[in-house]
């Protein structure tokens, strides 16, 4: 018998509508607004663009989001409640319970989690959006399942929920190409304004420059010259896609833009010759080309303009007598392995914004500044690092916008918090451990 391929992937979909609204919305308030609004938007870069975990699942196989759930309090954010029933989404109203604004969500969305995997349908997999830690039993219940689970992290989520997971959407993916958000400070290259040619090709706005002929199939390409062709055009077109991103692409949505552009003579000729897209972008990497991603599908980035999305050795190397501990935290709790002069920077680039720029400025334009702000100080800090920061800031209830902040006291302040996460992480750590966790993070020693 031959074998069938899939036709589509069954998928499951949650969301904790007030915890990933809030998270967006502090990231950037066009970002809040745009999940909340159009949620047709992020739900075609799911649909189309979003990369496939399920094994069996090809480049080609479609995603059917045929549960769609929103869960949200209808008395903050009753307002957008609209705008998800009119895109298929049945919403569940969960309400205040306790005067600090807890609501139920997550005891909701955990009971209709494990009601789904009884349903009369196969669910092949589970998209959560939301950062709750509190979900990493029903996604160990999933994995049991060998169903496949995707999350979306949007906030200062644990290591430990992330890896339960088969898929992490990093959050700058999901904010540039879901939701169409620039990256950059309006004015410079890749802003909004200036629509990347990329994003022109993904929404079919240039003619395919190489057409093929359905009833041809493969014998468009009947010469080795043609193939050479195509394989140069794939080439050239893969290079534009990344040169215009503004953050890692997955490889599905540079895939599709690239057949948006060149027709479907690249799937009739097999990739060019090299039977699916991953084996052909394999012969494209290089200095300007990377695959990265610490789950699939994987992500096409450009490694002298993006943060890598899986964890690597330290730009700098760390003093002996920390390198190791450091290493071990990092794997855990993901902590930035910056060397104590780079935190030391970090803290005092954050600590003296107030003097040229508005600290109250979205998260999405505050980064970039420190990141520029440290490499005019000589020092490294990838924006990836910063925002790990700014989100430890947050879970220690440290005001880092305050006007009268003090570089040594966010640094206090942060490596109490990444002491506080080792110790929920269940590590084992001695009082030596832990002084000289402090002395790394405050360059103290």
């Amino acid at each position: 018998m031959l074998h069938q391929a899939r036709s589509h992937v069954r998928t499951a979909l949650f969301v904790d509508f007030d915890n990933m609204y809030l998270n967006l919305r502090s990231n950037d308030p066009v970002a809040g607004e745009a999940f909340a609004t159009e949620p047709d938007r992020w739900l075609r870069w799911m649909h189309e663009d979003m990369g496939q975990v399920v094994p069996d699942a090809t480049e080609e196989t479609s995603r059917e989001i045929l549960i769609r759930t929103c869960y949200l309090n209808p008395v903050t954010f009753g307002k957008f409640r609209p705008f998800f029933t009119r895109s298929a989404f049945r919403v569940v109203d969960c309400p205040s319970l306790t005067s600090r604004g807890k609501n139920s969500a997550d005891i909701y969305m955990v009971l209709d989690i494990v009601d789904t995997l009884s349903h009369s349908t196969y669910f092949d997999e589970f998209i959560l959006l939301s950062a709750d830690a509190d979900f990493t039993p029903v996604m160990l219940r999933l994995r049991a399942h060998d169903r496949r689970t995707v999350l979306l992290a949007s906030g200062p989520s644990a290591t430990a929920l992330q890896s339960a997971c088969d898929m992490v959407i990093p959050l700058e993916v999901f904010l540039n190409e879901a939701l169409g958000v620039s990256l950059n400070q309006a004015g410079q290259p890749g802003s909004a304004d200036a629509m990347p040619r990329a994003a022109a090709l993904a929404r079919g706005q240039a003619a395919p420059i190489i057409a093929s002929s359905p009833a041809a199939g493969i014998s468009t390409l009947a010469s080795g010259a043609e193939t050479d062709q195509l394989q140069q055009s794939m080439r050239a077109e893969l290079m534009s896609v990344i040169a215009a991103a503004q953050a890692p692409i997955p490889m599905a949505a540079a895939a599709q833009r690239i057949r948006d552009r060149l027709g479907d003579v690249v799937l009739t000729s097999g990739w060019g010759g090299f039977g699916s897209f991953g084996k052909f972008a394999e012969t494209v990497t290089g200095d300007s080309l990377q695959v990265s991603g610490p789950h699939p599908p994987g992500y096409l980035l450009d490694p002298r303009r993006h943060d890598p999305l899986e964890p690597g050795e330290p730009r700098v190397p760390l003093p002996a007598n920390v390198a190791g501990l450091a290493h071990r935290v990092a794997r855990i709790v993901g902590v930035p392995q910056l060397p104590p002069d780079g935190y030391k920077t970090l803290f005092q680039e954050i600590a003296g914004l107030s003097e040229h720029h508005s600290v109250n400025d979205a998260l999405n334009t505050v980064e970039p500044r420190i990141r520029d702000a440290c490499k005019s100080q000589g020092a490294q800090v990838s924006r990836s690092a910063i925002h790990f920061v700014l989100q430890g800031f947050q879970l220690a209830g440290v005001d880092w916008r305050s006007a009268d902040r003090d570089a040594r006291v966010l640094a206090d302040g942060f490596a109490e918090n990444v002491i506080r996460l080792c110790l929920n992480a269940r590590m084992e750590l001695t009082d030596e451990e832990i002084g000289q966790l402090r002395s790394w993070i405050t360059a103290s020693g």
